[in-house]
């Protein structure tokens, strides 16, 4: 019992200030672990052609001013794996979600081609 109040006080410290009009949260941390992730980029997708993009703060809290709505939304940390989802966002609220770490077989591959020089089969020329 005299443990209670000193974890809900540090419950209490690690909140987001929730009075702010328009202001709705996302909240990442390790999936495994619990931990907040510091400095994951968080995009909502407002529409086809609008999106919204900011990075979680030192509690892992990414806050938003955007007007309520269902938006997709994706979190991107390097040393994770990319976590995409939907959620209904209005002022006040908390969308919660965790990242997986990257493990072998989990590789990011960003591979542009800028010429391409002959055969595509075995033995060509090229």
């Amino acid at each position: 019992m005299r443990y209670l109040i000193p974890a809900l006080m540090a419950l209490l410290l690690a909140l987001p200030v929730m009075g702010q009009e328009g202001q709705a949260y996302v909240y990442v941390t390790d999936c495994s672990s619990g931990q907040p992730i510091v400095g994951a980029t968080v995009t909502v997708q407002l529409s086809d052609t609008v999106s919204v993009s900011t990075v979680t703060n030192a509690t892992g809290y990414a806050a938003f001013s955007i007007a309520p709505g269902t938006y997709g939304y994706v979190v991107d940390m390097m040393g994770y794996r990319i976590r995409y989802g939907e959620a209904r966002f209005q002022p006040g609220s908390v969308v919660a979600t965790c990242l997986f770490r990257a493990t072998e077989g989990f590789w990011r591959v960003v591979a542009e081609i800028l010429e391409w020089r002959g055969d595509i089969h075995a033995g060509g020329r090229g």
